[in-house]
């Protein structure tokens, strides 16, 4: 074997190795996306139901003495929006905080008391029937990615429902 077919080889050689390794970014950054975003659902999901806990303790306590439960509404959204910002790490006005992962403006798209005398309801999203007094909530927030391929979005929003019942030991 000549000096030049070695070199040849060599070069040839270099060449697959940067070939592979540009294959395997696209997947790296897949997986990398991928994991992050599972932690900012489960830190988004677990910010919206604390926050949703908080504002069903929103009961007026004196109805709730007389055995009726009856939620304030406005008490209950100010106590979810103020819960929803420390828990997330924004601002009154919701958008992002220092150390927040919402990327953007965090917005509560629906906010719905059914009381008891609109219960039993289904719900509209799920098709869930709820047979006593609850809060619905759905929220959406922006976060991104941490490693974005080109011509994806880098940013992507998760709407978080959830639905909290109330019941008369105000728990």
């Amino acid at each position: 074997m000549t000096a030049t077919n070695s070199t040849c080889q060599r070069g040839l050689g270099s060449i697959g190795v940067i070939l592979y390794v540009l294959m395997l970014l696209p997947l790296l950054a897949c997986l990398v996306s991928s994991a992050w975003l599972h932690v900012a659902v489960a830190k988004t999901r677990l910010a919206v139901d604390m926050a949703a806990k908080a504002a069903a303790k929103s009961v007026d306590e004196a109805e709730l003495a007389r055995g009726n439960i009856v939620l304030d509404g406005d008490i209950a959204l100010n106590t979810f929006t103020w819960y929803l910002a420390e828990n997330l790490q924004l601002t009154s006005t919701l958008k992002p905080g220092q150390g927040s992962i919402a990327a953007g403006q965090v917005i509560i798209e629906e906010f719905v008391v059914y009381g008891q005398a609109d219960v039993p309801v289904k719900e509209v999203r799920t098709g869930a029937i709820i047979d006593r007094p609850a809060i619905h909530f759905v929220v959406a927030v922006p976060v991104e990615l941490v490693m974005a391929l080109p011509g994806l979005p880098s940013v992507i929003t998760l709407r978080v429902h959830t639905d909290v019942g109330l019941n008369l030991t105000g728990e």
